[in-house]
């Protein structure tokens, strides 16, 4: 009898990963969540073979019948989807919270909802977090503005303590720094100089390994692990564990451009940024380069663990078209 998987964000990078993995492999049946079944991205899934269905993040609810007859859940939340909106900023003005407060509360808040339908699905056999590092725990408190971080991690904690028997079903995905950011995120990347070399600024040394991720290809497979494997485990999906110093001299050499890399003090880094969105880039990087990207937690373990390999960084830098960057033509999405 095929086993259904419900995947709630499955029109994101990470869910639609696990959709098509799933979609893949024999005897599995999969059930998206959306608030849109019109939208082109819900009907691409339909064509697929997806069964799309309405739910909603803030309506237990709607979420347990969403859920109906599950083996496994794949829970997806966001941090930066309510950060930018307007009425977070609506929000922050009214109680005097900054946005990342804000955005901080939502996020635990539709965690949350996702984990107490979950809990009442007695088909479940595994119910799958994507989750990151506590930053503030880890740090012992030297770095608390990494929120979304630590709205994720908060979301597991309640789990824990609150749904016990859901906790005994219950594994985590860490996901790694996306490979892609550099065609994604303001001012991460490396930038062009006028002799027409590369810098990549970061404010730490760059020695420490940083897990890079190509999250389209391998959200899945690393869910497809967790699934196929106990419970009660928590994975940092990667592909590579990289510094960035050795990163932009990877990219540099396989692309035939000079590069350099460049520690600047942290009040620097991105202070063309409005300030609660710098500080919560800036104190993640600061983290990472102090603590490790998942703190340094005993319990973390790695795709080699679980039998699988993600995508190597310099199998990504290979097959990524990098021409608007050397071109000089490249401006960030966000």
């Amino acid at each position: 009898m095929e086993k259904l998987i419900v995947i709630v964000g499955i029109t994101g990078t990470q869910g639609y990963s696990v959709a098509q993995t799933f979609l893949s492999t024999p005897g599995w049946r999969v059930r998206g969540t959306t608030r849109n079944l019109s939208s082109p991205a819900s009907q691409s899934l339909i064509s697929q073979g997806v069964e799309m269905v309405l739910a909603d993040l803030n309506s237990c609810p709607s979420l347990i019948t969403a859920f109906h007859s599950a083996s496994v859940i794949f829970g997806l939340t966001d941090f930066w989807g309510p950060f930018l909106s307007p009425s977070s900023q609506d929000i922050a003005e009214k109680t005097g919270q900054t946005t990342n407060e804000v955005a901080f509360d939502i996020e635990i808040s539709h965690g949350i909802h996702i984990a107490e339908a979950a809990a009442q699905i007695p088909s479940l056999e595994r119910f799958v977090y994507s989750s990151l590092a506590d930053v503030k725990k880890w740090s012992q408190g030297k770095y608390t503005w990494v929120y979304h971080f630590d709205s994720k991690a908060k979301v597991v904690d309640y789990v824990r303590k609150y749904l016990p028997d859901l906790a005994k079903k219950m594994s985590c995905l860490q996901i790694g720094e996306y490979m892609t950011n550099w065609n994604k995120t303001v001012s991460l990347g490396q930038k062009k100089l006028p002799d027409g070399s590369f810098v990549l600024r970061k404010p730490h040394s760059g020695d420490a390994p940083i897990p890079m991720m190509w999250v389209e290809r391998d959200a899945g497979k690393f869910v497809k692990a967790l699934v196929d494997s106990p419970p009660g485990q928590t994975m940092l999906g990667f592909g590579s564990l990289i510094g960035w110093k050795d990163y932009i001299g990877t990219w540099g050499k396989m692309l035939g451009v000079g590069v350099k890399f460049e520690q600047i003090p942290p009040a620097e880094y991105l202070a063309d940024l409005p300030e609660n969105l710098e500080r919560e880039i800036r104190e993640g990087h600061l983290f990472h380069g102090e603590f490790g990207w998942d703190g340094g937690d005993p319990d973390v373990k790695h795709p080699k663990d679980f039998g699988v390999e993600g995508t190597p960084i310099e199998e990504y830098i290979r097959r990524e078209d990098w021409s608007p960057m050397l071109e000089g033509k490249w401006k960030a999405n966000a």
